[in-house]
């Protein structure tokens, strides 16, 4: 493989459970965070940033990364403050929201994402 054809040779799966024990509001979500190298997705700022990733997705049950960006406008801000601390491209690669009230529901999945 090229180095060219896959830019996004690194990142993080990060993972948020949220249970509510007075609704039926249980669930989460697990997504990929990627950058280009695992010096970065180690630091600080890149795992914090996976995380709120996380977090938000299961929030707002985002279908796609613009719909996050849409529902969440300072997360495109904090993404764009990231690629010029680390020098790096951030994308999101894949994700998905579950719902657990009765049986588990995909209720959204993104794709291969855009990763600029």
């Amino acid at each position: 493989m090229h180095l060219e054809e896959n830019r996004f040779m690194a990142g993080r799966i990060e993972s948020y459970i949220h249970s509510d024990i007075l609704t039926l509001n249980k669930g989460g979500s697990l997504v990929e965070v990627t950058c280009q190298t695992d010096f970065a997705a180690r630091t600080e700022m890149f795992i914090a940033f996976a995380k709120k990733v996380a977090r938000l997705t299961f929030a707002y049950q985002a279908g796609n990364w613009e719909q996050l960006i849409e529902r969440c406008p300072e997360l495109g801000a904090e993404r764009e403050a990231l690629r010029d601390a680390l020098k790096e491209e951030v994308g999101l690669r894949r994700a998905v929201v579950f719902n657990l009230n009765e049986e588990v529901s995909v209720t959204s999945e993104i794709g291969e994402a855009e990763q600029a």
